[in-house]
């Protein structure tokens, strides 16, 4: 399982890869936006993901996403989530460019 960060107002993608890492849910603000992506939630979560049903934007109910991503592949799930990047991009030009990058 991997954990994935998405931040729009400096756009970029955080993967990590550990799940005792202390940066994961480091802000924990409320109403923090988290989905999790398994086998059993793919063909609903990703429509969800390559939608308008997650819309970013510079305020704090809207500047990041969460994803917990478990498909028992480290390399597939990190491939998912630079597809995640790509999707968003064509909806949000910040992330035009935007690169996925591992923490921990």
């Amino acid at each position: 399982m991997i954990n994935v960060y998405v931040y729009y107002p400096n756009p970029h993608l955080t993967i990590y890869t550990k799940r005792t890492c202390n940066d994961i849910g480091k802000m924990k603000k409320p109403g923090q936006r988290t989905e999790k992506v398994t086998t059993a939630s793919f063909s609903t979560v990703v429509p969800m993901l390559v939608s308008n049903k997650f819309q970013f934007g510079a305020t704090a109910p809207k500047n990041d996403l969460w994803l917990e991503v478990d498909f028992d592949d480290e390399e597939f799930e990190k491939a998912f989530a630079r597809y995640v990047l790509q999707q968003f991009a064509k909806r949000y030009r910040p992330f035009n460019g935007a690169h996925a990058k591992t923490h921990c």
